[in-house]
């Protein structure tokens, strides 16, 4: 069994959270990455959608940024990845936050990234952009 470069990336330059804290992932977090992002002999993932449920205060939304992150940094660069919510607020003030956060407090991910108001722009061409899922509200 080898390890996903998803595991491989937030082990390695995932150390503290978004406040600054010791990280690193829970045995069936590692469990359910390794499941979710298995790419088969075609490079597809075995699901498009995934849906990790747990009580509130879990971490949902740290695991979220450093996955959204390792994407960023590691899958099929450059990259366009949207951080989609109700309205612009909401996006910004949690996974967009938690990234901002989590590449604050892990220099090696200081170094490869910019991070301005609305987006994060990566060194490998990735950039990761928080919008409003209100058409309306977003100009369009």
């Amino acid at each position: 069994m080898t390890t996903n470069t998803v595991i491989k990336f937030i082990d390695r330059l995932v150390k503290k959270n978004e406040l600054g804290q010791d990280f690193a992932l829970m045995d069936h977090q590692r469990e359910i990455l390794r499941l979710a992002f298995a790419f088969d002999a075609d490079g597809r993932l075995p699901w498009d959608t995934i849906l990790y449920s747990c009580i509130k205060k879990s971490g949902k939304t740290t695991l979220n940024g450093a996955i959204t992150l390792a994407w960023g940094f590691v899958e099929e660069a450059p990259n366009e990845i949207l951080i989609l919510a109700n309205d612009l607020e909401q996006s910004l003030a949690r996974v967009f936050k938690t990234m901002e956060g989590i590449i604050q407090h892990n220099a090696e991910l200081q170094r490869e990234a910019e991070v301005q108001s609305r987006s994060i722009y990566l060194a490998n061409g990735t950039t990761l952009t928080a919008i409003s899922g209100d058409y309306q509200r977003c100009g369009l």
